[in-house]
């Protein structure tokens, strides 16, 4: 019997815990249900872009525009990193370096490995060659995005009014919990400015290693905070245990 569901929840500010966890846990069960054959269909393709999709907005805090734009060529698997780049109306937005997680390292793998025929360097991540969304619904849209999470907890709510830019709000407010500065978070996040300051100071100041050893340092408090384990062990462990069907 399913639980009872609230009528109304959130806004597009920062996600209460408890409805990370739920969105999160849901989608890995939801994964974990398809099974690990051999098969690899359309519908566990689906399943794990959009875990893809919802670990980069809270783990990476990519803005939608960003998730839209992010090609095959950006991702560095051997350094576990990716280059964002965005355009809005002509103007670079947020061109950064980010480290990646080790879980979304082994899951952007599994993903490319399973349409390498159908890819190039130069391919969209969740996007195909001729337009179409490789997502359920079009998620091309900041209102597709929006509907991974409004699906996502539709089992406990009736109505969440969170956004998918929600996800980068917590990815702030979680960063700054874990007590990075205020710097490290600013670039992670691509913001140009802190207040008045112009914010092109970083550059100089920041080592990759200094910005990856912090980055690390607030994952793994999310992590914990979200009963994914220390270092993410349930979310790798779930990605070991459907391999099979992802090769």
């Amino acid at each position: 019997m399913c639980p009872a569901r609230n009528r109304f929840v959130g806004s597009p500010g920062v996600m209460k815990q408890e409805d990370v966890q739920f969105l999160l846990h849901g989608l890995m069960d939801d994964c974990r249900s398809l099974g690990n054959g051999e098969n690899y269909g359309a519908d566990k393709y689906n399943c794990f872009s959009k875990l893809a999709v919802i670990c980069l907005g809270l783990f990476n805090g990519l803005r939608p525009l960003e998730i839209r734009n992010l090609k095959w060529r950006n991702l560095d698997i051997d350094l576990a990193c990716l280059a964002v780049k965005g355009k809005f109306q002509g103007v670079r937005i947020g061109y950064r370096t980010l480290p990646l997680t080790e879980p979304n390292v082994v899951l952007l793998c599994r993903l490319k490995a399973s349409r390498q025929k159908y890819i190039s360097p130069g391919s969209s991540v969740f996007i195909s060659s001729t337009g179409n969304s490789w997502l359920i619904g079009d998620y091309r849209s900041p209102k597709g995005l929006n509907q991974i999470i409004s699906l996502g907890l539709s089992r406990k709510y009736e109505n969440a009014k969170y956004e998918f830019y929600s996800l980068r709000h917590t990815f702030r407010s979680d960063m700054l919990e874990a007590g990075l500065t205020e710097h490290v978070i600013n670039y992670l996040m691509g913001h140009k400015r802190i207040g008045r300051e112009t914010f092109n100071i970083y550059t100089p100041t920041l080592s990759r290693d200094q910005i990856r050893e912090e980055y690390k340092r607030g994952v793994q408090s999310q992590f914990k905070k979200y009963g994914l384990g220390a270092n993410g062990e349930k979310l790798r462990a779930l990605i070991a245990h459907l391999q099979t069907g992802i090769q």
